[in-house]
């Protein structure tokens, strides 16, 4: 999924793996229970040194934070998310099992493993181009 960026951020968004959406009977001490919805990430970083764009006519590419790193997981409130996105393998860089060793957000078998780079496709519809289009109406 994406979200808006930090406004430091000159990228306009972050980008995370779903891993869970939880719904929740939550309370604070002395409270009644109230419904809450939530969702647990794993977050990509973007190759800031990577030349992409409408410039170089290249999509962007995100690999994950690595798991010992702090800030890797996260969890969101569903209404901070913007879409989804479509994530394009990129083969001809291989794959990777030292991005994150099996533990409850990697629950696959250990013979798979992911992939060292992904592109996310701003094409995938024209909702989504205009996302990145400078002079978009209303995005």
């Amino acid at each position: 999924v994406m979200l808006d960026s930090p406004e430091d951020d000159p990228h306009p968004y972050v980008y995370s793996h779903v891993l869970q959406i939880f719904h929740a009977n939550v309370a604070l001490r002395g409270e009644d229970f109230r419904p809450m919805e939530f969702i647990w990430v794993r977050w990509y970083r973007r190759d800031a040194r990577y030349r992409a764009g409408w410039k170089h006519k290249r999509l962007h590419r995100v690999e994950f934070v690595p798991h010992d790193e702090p800030g890797a997981f996260g969890f969101l409130d569903p209404a901070d998310v913007v879409r989804g996105v479509h994530l394009i393998p990129q083969f001809r860089y291989g794959r990777t099992d030292a991005a994150l060793p099996r533990s409850m957000a990697r629950s696959f078998d250990d013979a798979e493993d992911d992939m060292d780079w992904r592109c996310f496709c701003r094409f995938v519809d024209r909702d989504m181009v205009m996302r990145y289009h400078d002079d978009a109406i209303g995005h």
